[in-house]
């Protein structure tokens, strides 16, 4: 979370930093665009450890009943989600030029796809859909970057903290214990717009990822071996990763 933070007290000093020293009204520097991605939008959550039952043990008190066994087992989810769409208004905080500006944008969306265990040896959310939600501080160089802009191509960069949800919606007989709360991370991007229809149009990547996490379970609480029998442990992390398409709609 170190990382977040500092990516939050950057964004949140440019905001004031770099605030629009000109007399121009909002709609001079307000955008919106419309996005999408196809088969290009995958999320993975942090790894998580919650109680499962994976087994009875005897009552010793009564023979006829037993007893839930529970282990804490480690979950992690992840949805490559088959089409994504979304909106991302932007604001100019400071326009250097005709040709260039720095932005706070707001890229948010929804993906339609089925959640699932990121791995076979580990439990996860059995369940539908995505949502995203980044802050990001951007800078933006030729075309789209303002409205007096002729430039033919463009580019923007920039890097911020993105909230996710997978598996918003749960599927029937789906693991009560699994873990399924919202996460953030810290994310960037690059950009690449060109003309279109006369329209700005924008190539996007958008990747982000947490720390390293640990594992020497199974989903069924059993210690993780080697070849040889001997004790081990996996590693993994959280992320994110995007390449949409932005159209500007009011350019």
């Amino acid at each position: 979370m170190k990382k977040v933070a500092i990516i939050s007290a950057f964004l949140f000093i440019g905001l004031f930093a770099f605030a629009q020293e000109e007399k121009t009204t909002w709609e001079d520097n307000f955008y919106i665009g419309f996005s999408s991605s196809t088969y290009l939008d995958i999320i993975k959550s942090p790894l998580a450890f919650a109680d499962r039952i994976v087994g009875n043990d005897p009552d010793p008190n009564d023979p006829n009943k037993v007893i839930p066994r529970y282990r804490k087992v480690p979950y992690q989810s992840m949805i490559w989600n088959l089409f994504s769409i979304g909106v991302e208004p932007r604001y100019n905080l400071k326009v250097i030029s005709d040709d260039a500006a720095l932005a706070v944008s707001i890229p948010f969306s929804f993906g339609i796809g089925s959640s699932t265990a990121a791995m076979d040896d580990i439990g996860g959310i059995e369940g539908f859909g995505s949502f995203q939600a980044p802050l990001m501080l951007k800078y933006y160089m030729g075309n789209g970057s303002t409205y007096n802009c002729e430039k033919e191509y463009g580019i923007s960069f920039g890097a911020g903290i993105e909230y996710n949800k997978v598996g918003m919606l749960g599927v029937p007989n789906m693991d009560d214990n699994a873990p399924n709360k919202g996460f953030v991370l810290p994310v960037a991007s690059l950009g690449m717009t060109m003309w279109r229809n006369n329209v700005p149009f924008e190539i996007n990547l958008k990747y982000g990822h947490g720390s390293i996490e640990e594992y020497d379970v199974d989903f069924n609480g059993n210690p993780l071996t080697n070849a040889g029998g001997f004790p081990v442990s996996r590693k993994t992390r959280s992320s994110s990763f995007k390449v949409s398409f932005v159209r500007l709609l009011n350019f």
